[in-house]
């Protein structure tokens, strides 16, 4: 079995798990977003991931992630309950989770 190995992670929006949190990996920059979904009355069991260019990353200390969102490019869709965070839930996941993008 693999060791798990952690990266810290920044997010914003939090229910139950991170809603929306950007992480490094491998020199580039993802954001996973769970938005609530007033459609289902919840949010959807699943993270949209995008990639975004390092450069953009001050938009996220400015607070603007909507629009790190709405400039990367979707890598793909994976189910919230693979990704694996740390026991704070708020510090890092598991890199793990980048093997099934």
């Amino acid at each position: 079995m693999n060791a798990m190995s952690w990266m810290p992670i920044r997010y914003r929006d939090f229910y139950d798990i991170p809603r929306l949190f950007l992480v490094e990996h491998a020199g580039a920059v993802y954001i996973f977003d769970c938005p609530f979904d007033d459609a289902l009355d919840d949010y959807p069991p699943y993270y949209r991931v995008y990639r975004v260019p390092p450069e953009l990353i001050p938009a996220a200390d400015s607070g603007q992630w909507e629009s790190l969102v709405r400039v990367g490019t979707f890598v793909g869709q994976i189910p919230a309950e693979v990704v694996q965070f740390d026991a704070t839930r708020r510090a890092a996941i598991d890199d793990s989770v980048f093997a099934t993008l």
